[in-house]
């Protein structure tokens, strides 16, 4: 009853704040910024306008500009967001999809990690979510890396090839690097490719229709035009390199190391190594990192805790086996 009444305060708590950071942010756009981005290109495509703003096709520009009127994603993407377009219902969905993900994958690791304490370690765990600054950044602006976090976190229990697959193919369908959790898999890497591959030529064939061709080929113009806004908290491997090689090489930099991530993740099974290779997948090759971002670092060190955990058990459970075979056998 008391981890009962402990897990309804940490929820509470949880919700009150994610409330309270929406009605104090500062933002000249406004809240929810991300997902107003997300419904303003499916409300273009509806009309048969051009998903991508005629700035991202005209030559340099910053993603950080393009709020509100342009895009960052494939044109497949565009289409999924039909079932969260709206307000107040689309929003809700858009949240209770991300907010659930990133919930359900604590939840599922905790149980793990720490079964007959999952209740209390998982109140301790929401409020210090709620309480990391990254967190409340993302659910402010509403973005989709909150639901991606989750995907690392669900990695670290270890997925199946076909749940692998399919989570990478849905995902990199709207961001291309995620695809490489397909990789992220206990069970066959051949099986989780052939599932990632299947599922993102679905989604891309289902929605040309409805996005065209010519999308596509506007959609590489405007990320080859994409340029790194390496001011403010831009903590991207393209901004921390740009003083000494400039952003564009920095940006490369960044893309090599996510290879090299993804080369790793073919030569593990172990999924906590799994759920760092991922992180870096991730992480390395964005060159505008936003402060939500972070979200998928808080996620790593719950897994890391959850690790060192295991290894914890397994040595004190290794140390008692001796004694236990030495023990008299029982006279009842």
């Amino acid at each position: 009853m008391l981890y009962a009444i402990l897990l309804a305060l940490a929820a509470w708590f949880l919700a009150y704040t994610i409330v309270h950071a929406v009605e104090t942010a500062v933002n000249p756009l406004g809240p929810f910024v991300d997902w107003r981005t997300y419904e303003n290109a499916t409300t273009r495509l509806l009309r048969g306008e051009s998903i991508y703003a005629p700035e991202q096709l005209a030559g340099p520009y910053r993603l950080t500009d393009m709020l509100l009127v342009g895009f960052a994603y494939p044109p497949a993407s565009v289409p999924l967001f039909i079932p969260f377009f709206g307000y107040p219902f689309g929003l809700a969905a858009w949240i209770t999809l991300n907010l659930g993900l990133l919930l359900t994958a604590l939840w599922a690791m905790i149980s793990r990690a720490w079964p007959a304490r999952r209740v209390a370690v998982y109140a301790v765990t929401l409020v210090a979510l709620a309480l990391f600054a990254p967190f409340q950044d993302g659910m402010v602006a509403m973005n989709a890396n909150i639901g991606l976090a989750g995907a690392v976190g669900w990695v670290s229990i270890g997925l199946s090839s076909r749940a692998s697959g399919v989570l990478a193919g849905t995902l990199g369908v709207i961001k291309v690097f995620v695809g490489a959790l397909a990789l992220a898999t206990t069970g066959s890497k051949i099986r989780a490719i052939v599932w990632a591959f299947g599922t993102g030529f679905v989604l891309a064939l289902v929605t040309l229709p409805l996005v065209g061709v010519h999308a596509w080929f506007d959609f590489m113009t405007a990320m080859s035009a994409s340029v790194a806004d390496c001011r403010g908290l831009n903590m991207s491997v393209a901004c921390r390199l740009e003083p000494w090689v400039g952003a564009t090489v920095g940006t490369l930099i960044g893309v090599v190391i996510a290879a090299c991530a993804a080369v790793g993740l073919l030569f593990t099974r172990q999924p906590f190594r799994m759920c760092v290779l991922a992180a870096i997948v991730i992480l390395t090759p964005a060159n505008n990192l936003h402060f939500h971002y972070w979200t998928i670092v808080f996620v790593v060190v719950v897994a890391a805790l959850a690790r060192l955990s295991a290894l914890r058990a397994a040595g004190t459970e290794r140390r008692e086996a001796p004694l236990r075979e030495d023990a008299p056998p029982s006279t009842a």
